[in-house]
């Protein structure tokens, strides 16, 4: 997934999958105030009912997430965790945004999930990607299926 810290105008792209700062900056000068936009795709393992958990440090942050353009979670303020449903597909690249907002003090932020199958848990980077682009005159085919609660082809 590729992250996008927001602060004035400066904006910072890095490849991460755990983030806590606890008291540290979240980029070099980046402190307090700040917005960080996570973008890419989600595979899922299986096709099922997902239970998707947000988890902040700092209940006066803020963060949700979304699942092929639909608010799936979202936190409430002055709390601690958040969690929504959502049906995925097996094998499907589901787009996925997660945006945190920090406001001042320590900084940090969770994602897991869980199915009927399977125990909660950090979402492995194994099923996380950048967003792709096909590659002029590639002979590889790539197809991507909508999620079943989304109206996108």
């Amino acid at each position: 997934m590729s992250q996008h810290i927001y602060q004035d105008r400066f904006i910072c792209t890095l490849l991460r999958r755990r983030f806590d700062w606890a008291q540290e900056d979240i980029a070099v000068g980046v402190a307090d105030y700040t917005s960080i936009r996570w973008t890419g795709l989600l595979e899922s393992p299986e096709s099922a009912q997902f239970r998707l958990e947000l988890g902040l440090l700092d209940p006066d942050d803020a963060a949700r997430i979304f699942i092929d353009e639909t608010v799936v979670v979202e936190t409430s303020p002055g709390q601690r965790r958040g969690s929504g449903f959502v049906y995925l597909v097996r094998g499907a690249l589901h787009s996925i945004i997660v945006e945190f907002h920090k406001s001042t003090g320590p900084a940090g932020i969770s994602v897991e999930w869980s199915s009927p199958d399977m125990a909660q848990q950090p979402i492995a980077a194994c099923f996380l990607y950048s967003r792709w682009r096909r590659l002029k005159g590639s002979p590889f085919q790539y197809e991507r299926l909508p999620s079943l609660n989304s109206s996108s082809p």
